[in-house]
């Protein structure tokens, strides 16, 4: 008697903890690289969200599927240092951006009003898609969808978006329904990497390699201007030099103004005492990860 109550326990222990597992990995619901995710969602929504990432907006992706959620944001947020990164996977509520950059929501979760002025942000919709049926459109269900290819992505926007003859991206403001077409100009950054993405004969190794090549590149960047901002009397002219010299343009300022925080307290100590680190390292250890300060949005370097 006693065996079997035991027995019953640990299956049931041993089949949740399956169920659990299989509910954050699932390799037909998970994007295998950043090049899968680039082909999936299309080129114009990966600018809008690789723009925004890159330069500190906060991410959220909503969905009922838990895995599918939590791989866009996984993948996403490889664009990024390791200490720029605050993350919640899957939220039943909203989360201010000071908390975290990447966000995943449960379907049906309502963002708060607040955000029409107070945020920027932009957010990655997933719903299943909807297939012909005899006499009306019936929606997929979770149980069958089965792949990604069951799915739909729709990017929405928060904030207005200068218009310009640079604009090209089809987005949706979140607050309202309307389509628009617009877009910032990107970093040099993503226009870098997208080069990269759009050449099929490259591999995933090839673009994760390309990936790490220009993260590497930035924050060398960064740490450049980390010690001149800290150093002496600078003017704005011997700024302006600097940023010639390091070929940042002022479409690359916001993205270097938020990677600053990828740079360690540890290692901005060592940087301004020593001149460099011991560690050669392009994502240094980060001690203000999970800072309560909101996330820079808009200032520049």
């Amino acid at each position: 008697m006693v065996v079997t109550y035991w027995f019953v326990l640990l299956s049931d222990w041993l089949w949740k903890l399956f169920v659990g597992f299989l509910d954050k990995y699932d390799p037909l619901l998970s994007f295998s690289s950043l090049k899968h995710f680039y082909t999936v969602v299309g080129r114009k929504p990966f600018q809008l969200l690789a723009k925004n990432v890159l330069c500190g907006n906060q991410l959220i992706v909503r969905g009922s599927v838990k895995p599918l959620v939590v791989s866009a944001l996984q993948t996403l947020q490889s664009l990024l240092p390791v200490g720029c990164c605050q993350v919640f996977p899957f939220s039943s509520e909203y989360l201010d951006s000071y908390k975290c950059n990447f966000l995943g929501l449960q379907a049906g979760v309502q963002l708060p009003s607040h955000l029409r002025s107070a945020e920027i942000f932009v957010l990655l919709e997933i719903t299943q898609k909807k297939v012909a049926g005899s006499a009306r459109h019936l929606e997929l269900t979770d149980f069958d969808s089965k792949s990604i290819g069951d799915y739909q992505f729709a990017v929405y926007v928060s904030s207005p978006i200068p218009q310009d003859d640079k604009c090209m991206l089809f987005v949706k403001p979140v607050f309202d329904v309307a389509r628009v077409v617009c877009v910032c100009v990107a970093p040099s950054m993503l226009t870098t990497l997208e080069s990269a993405l759009c050449e099929e004969a490259f591999s995933d190794s090839v673009i994760e390699q390309c990936l790490i090549s220009a993260k590497a590149e930035w924050m060398n960047k960064v740490k450049v201007l980390f010690k001149f901002r800290r150093t002496g009397q600078r003017t704005q002219d011997d700024l302006n030099r600097l940023l010639s010299v390091l070929h940042i343009k002022p479409e690359d300022r916001q993205l270097t103004q938020f990677w600053m925080r990828g740079l360690g307290h540890q290692y901005r100590t060592q940087l301004l005492t020593y001149g460099s680190p011991t560690s050669s390292s392009t994502e240094e250890p980060v001690s203000e990860t999970h800072s309560d300060k909101p996330l820079p949005s808009s200032s520049l370097v």
